[in-house]
């Protein structure tokens, strides 16, 4: 989603022609390269191999799409869309699509190329978020991902593979959306040769916008007297979200404001939501229409998330750019987003009684404050985010390559 709104600003420009190549999934306004039966077959062997090639590393299942060790991928160098550009732009390449040894054979074409970093995957030994890990500091080893964590373990070969081919070729340029993991990647040995750019990721602030909420309500059904709360996850159940953390506090919350407010969860895994007591709930189910998302932004009156690992989330873009405050922990590039008390509650990961005051002293906002936090967090998109601004940057970067000849 991220890589695809950035195409098609782009191709908004009058310098740029992008094209997106995305390797499987549904059809849309992009090229998909798993376009018919036997490539979709194929493109789901690729990933499913790779996994059950993990089984034997794995401590256990839970960790089992959380790391991958690159090694399937179809031959991206041959394709004809990379041999016609004359930038290639790197954004999440695993789940099959880019191997290390694929990566290698688009690095050989010689032209330049820009990765921007979704995850911390390009800058450790094979995982995507290295939690409370810091083993990527001194090159990987002993993974707490792994059955038989060992000094040269997966972790440390697979990052070692990855070095060997970042730091060969000085055609590989990074982005990354946070100054966080700018840092991370700049302190770890993989990058250790690159200066990594910060370039936020871009959103259309003509879809995402704010509306009257109350209209808004009429639509949906939902009162206009209780408090709103929203909750979205493609995953519901994936444990780096924080569901655990994200019910404790609402539990705690209606100890507090009892029958007052009502949460609305976005995402898969329904059975995950047990009954609750002192609020109502409501599931929409996974939603893949963004004007349906921004409804649902407009309808509440607060975006909560509880991820305890996270990059760039676009849910808090998104909800920031509809009016809505965000209340989240403070953690990963969160807080380059959300401003303590001006756009928002953060307070420390894992602390849901802490998450649930700073959401019960903006349910106590009179309406001046309310309008004011609401106008902070459309304008915080509008100057950071929206798609004239990053394409801008983009682009310039790009130049600047060709101008130095930095490949």
């Amino acid at each position: 989603m991220v890589a695809q709104r950035l195409s098609e600003a782009l191709n908004q420009t009058a310098e740029i022609e992008s094209k997106h190549l995305v390797f499987t999934g549904k059809p849309g306004n992009y090229i998909l390269w798993a376009d018919n039966f036997w490539r979709k077959k194929f493109a789901f062997f690729l990933h499913a191999l790779e996994k059950l090639d993990f089984l034997r590393f794995e401590k256990n299942k839970s960790v089992r799409f959380a790391f991958s060790h690159g090694k399937t991928g179809i031959n991206i160098a041959q394709n004809k869309y990379v041999k016609e550009a004359d930038i290639i732009h790197l954004h999440w390449i695993n789940k099959g699509f880019i191997s290390l040894s694929g990566l290698e054979n688009v690095l050989k074409l010689g032209k330049p190329m820009v990765w921007t970093c979704h995850d911390q995957w390009p800058f450790t030994g094979g995982c995507y978020y290295s939690g409370d890990c810091n083993h990527y500091l001194q090159g990987c080893g002993n993974c707490p991902m792994l059955k038989n964590p060992a000094e040269k373990d997966l972790s440390k070969r697979t990052f070692q593979r990855k070095k060997n081919s970042i730091n060969k070729y000085n055609n590989l340029h990074f982005i990354s959306p946070t100054r966080w993991l700018a840092d991370i990647g700049e302190a770890s040995h993989m990058a250790i040769e690159k200066v990594i750019h910060v370039v936020p990721n871009c959103i259309d602030a003509n879809l995402f916008f704010p509306e009257n909420r109350n209209e808004i309500r009429d639509r949906s059904g939902i009162s206009k007297k209780k408090y709103v709360i929203l909750f979205a996850a493609v995953n519901i159940a994936d444990k780096r979200k924080g569901f655990n953390e994200f019910t404790e506090t609402m539990r705690i919350l209606a100890t507090e404001k009892p029958n007052t407010f009502e949460v609305v969860f976005v995402g898969e895994n329904k059975h995950e939501i047990a009954e609750s007591e002192g609020y109502s709930q409501r599931f929409t189910g996974y939603i893949a229409d963004s004007k349906i998302m921004a409804d649902w932004y407009k309808t509440a009156d607060l975006y909560v998330t509880t991820s305890n690992d996270d990059n760039l989330p676009t849910t808090i873009m998104e909800s920031m750019a509809c009016g809505t405050p965000v209340a989240a922990f403070s953690v990963g590039g969160i807080p380059e987003m959300v401003e303590n008390g001006e756009t928002g509650v953060l307070v420390d990961v894992y602390d849901s009684e802490g998450l649930a005051a700073g959401i019960l002293k903006l349910m106590r906002l009179n309406s001046i404050e309310i309008e004011k936090m609401q106008e902070n967090c459309r304008n915080k998109v509008l100057r950071d985010y929206a798609n004239d601004i990053v394409t801008k940057k983009h682009i310039e970067f790009y130049k600047n390559i060709f101008v130095s000849k930095q490949y």
